[in-house]
């Protein structure tokens, strides 16, 4: 059971690719994920005062 778990687990293993991103572009996504981020910490504040209202 372990080597035909192991043997899958290296077939996997070789499809993987990866990625090197040059670090301007790297920079770039970082401060996009950033913006994000913020986006979603707005929404909820913004949901918390909506919510805290009665409803008309």
């Amino acid at each position: 059971m372990e080597v035909i778990l192991q043997k899958r687990i290296s077939s996997l293993l070789s499809l993987a690719t990866t990625f090197h991103v040059k670090p301007p572009v790297l920079r770039y996504y970082d401060k996009k994920y950033e913006v994000f981020l913020k986006l979603v910490e707005h929404q909820q504040e913004y949901k918390a005062i909506m919510q805290s209202v009665s409803s008309v």
